[in-house]
């Protein structure tokens, strides 16, 4: 064999690179793009979380799908129940009665409980509520210790609830609840209006009928 043929030995074996899972993995998403998948998904092992942008709380003028963007890409929401444990504090929606329509606040609620039933083995959360009451046993004032202290008490109730909220889906949700039932309202307020209108026309035209009436019956009288 000439010798401008021959090689060293160390350039004709090429040096193996240590095994590790990125390399690994990358070997694997180019395997993917050489057979034509989509690898814009596909996440790297040691690639760094990416956290949403925080919600911007935005005016509610109308219901409709439109809104479902908000919820599937703006809003955090806890995609993994099973994360939650006791003591995690998660939120839920409090109905407050109001004048003239009933209004929604999201509340905090810290987690006593868990149980793993339902439907699909889904979970269930127990939470305490707070009712501030009168006081059953309350005997009324003394004469010489008169104090409002004694007459009320708070009560707290055990409350189940499905599916805990995070409090940017929370303040959400009681935003589309608080604009339902104003325009339930303002709805229901027009239609009364309108009755009110309609028959204020209808009587007007009665009294008109009425006076028409009454002159004719006059003038043949004279």
């Amino acid at each position: 064999m000439p010798e401008e043929e021959k090689q060293p030995l160390e350039e004709q074996t090429p040096e193996k690179k240590p095994l590790t899972g990125e390399a690994i993995q990358q070997e694997f998403i180019n395997f993917l793009k050489d057979k034509g998948y989509d690898t814009n998904k596909v996440v790297a092992a040691d690639a760094k979380e990416l956290k949403p942008t925080p919600y911007k709380r935005k005016k509610i003028t109308k219901i409709s799908e439109e809104l479902n963007y908000i919820v599937e890409n703006e809003i955090i929401v806890y995609a993994d129940t099973t994360q939650i444990v006791p003591g995690h504090i998660v939120y839920g929606i409090k109905r407050i009665e109001s004048k003239p329509y009933d209004k929604f606040k999201p509340v905090a609620r810290c987690v006593t409980g868990i149980h793993d039933n339902g439907v699909n083995n889904g979970q269930f959360f127990l939470t305490y509520k707070y009712d501030f009451v009168r006081n059953p046993d309350f005997k009324g004032y003394k004469p010489n210790g008169k104090t409002k202290e004694k007459e009320y008490k708070v009560v707290a109730r055990e409350e189940e609830f499905f599916s805990p909220l995070t409090k940017e889906q929370a303040v959400y949700m009681c935003d589309i609840l608080n604009f339902q039932s104003k325009q339930a309202y303002l709805e229901g307020m027009k239609k009364i209006i309108k009755n009110a209108n309609k028959t204020k026309r209808a009587l007007n035209k009665v009294n008109k009928t009425k006076k028409k009436t009454f002159e004719k019956t006059k003038e043949k009288q004279q």
